[in-house]
């Protein structure tokens, strides 16, 4: 991360003047793309009773589309897909997510072919999860559906292979509120909690742009 984060900073530093006019981030155009992520997530929250400050990695999938609605400034939807596994010992714990978001990218500069950008994206999430407790006679489960919003800023560089391909990467932080049921599968007892959530994320990115959006 740390040499991306050199690399962009780089790029700022060489590229003011040496700003050129572009074909492929103008008014008018669209842009499309799958992206994924990998992220570090830290969580306070309960599992069977007890409050547990987790650490956990999550695995992210989804695709952005958008429209430029001013040359370098595109708005749009994104939808994901995530998953989620932590294990100790004695808990595991194994969650799965669904979020849309309204998505906004703002091309801030270009340097021959690459681009630096700034996304802001508020999101409506989707999260199931299933808790474990392992003992020596028993095992304690629970399940917890809950849904909630977020919002995630991110900044990151692209590199455009022509005018229709381009390749990005970027570094996000995303933070929000969950509000959940949890059910405690042994005694079938379900109690009503909300907590937040914070993530670090590095993405990757492969967008195409068109004159036309498959039509």
């Amino acid at each position: 991360m740390k040499y991306l984060l050199g690399f962009i900073l780089f790029i700022s530093l060489h590229g003011l003047a040496q700003d050129q006019d572009s074909v492929i981030l103008v008014k008018g155009r669209y842009i499309t793309g799958l992206n994924g992520s990998i992220s570090s997530q830290s969580v306070n929250g309960n599992i069977l009773g007890g409050q547990v400050a987790r650490k956990v990695n999550e695995y992210s999938i989804g695709t952005q589309s958008g429209y430029f609605i001013k040359d370098g400034w595109t708005l749009g939807v994104e939808f994901a897909l995530g998953k989620t596994e932590f294990r100790n010992p004695d808990l595991h714990v194994s969650a799965e997510n669904v979020s849309i978001g309204v998505w906004s990218r703002y091309y801030f500069m270009r340097y021959y072919n690459g681009a630096l950008f700034a996304d802001l994206t508020p999101f409506y999430t989707v999260i199931n999860e299933i808790n474990e407790i392992e003992t020596t006679n028993f095992v304690f489960a629970e399940e917890l559906h809950g849904k909630g919003y977020g919002i995630r800023p991110a900044i990151g560089f692209t590199y455009l292979i022509n005018k229709n391909v381009g390749f990005g990467m970027s570094v996000a932080y995303q933070f929000g509120h969950v509000y959940a049921d949890r059910t405690n599968l042994i005694l079938e007892t379900v109690t009503k909690e909300d907590y937040e959530f914070s993530q670090l994320n590095f993405n990757f990115s492969f967008q195409v742009y068109l004159d036309q959006f498959f039509f």
